[in-house]
């Protein structure tokens, strides 16, 4: 299986979710990986974390897991975690180092 390449470049976060999973855009590309994202100009480092959010469809209870991406940052002198997308649709946000689907 070939290596990944990751693109250095600043292009506009975009998110979707599609009831199973978050999809996250860039470029206009679905990403695959997300390792760093602008925010008002400052740099964070991505973590991702596989998250498994339960629904209900008919009657019939699902669990729907998806990779959701989380940056940290400190507030009052706590570091706090927060979910991108969250902050995609409340601010504009640059994916920097990534990967897209081929």
């Amino acid at each position: 299986m070939p290596k990944p390449t990751f693109i250095r470049d600043k292009h506009r976060l975009s998110y979707k979710n599609n009831w199973e999973s978050d999809e996250y855009y860039a470029n206009g590309q679905l990403i695959d990986s997300l390792r760093s994202v602008s925010i008002d100009d400052k740099v964070y480092k991505v973590k991702p974390e596989i998250v498994a959010v339960p629904y209900n469809d008919m009657g019939h209870e699902y669990e729907g897991a998806s990779t959701h991406y989380f940056i940290e940052e400190e507030v009052f002198g706590l570091t706090m975690k927060f979910d991108l997308n969250k902050i995609v649709r409340r601010a504009p946000v640059f994916a920097i180092y990534y990967t897209v689907k081929a």
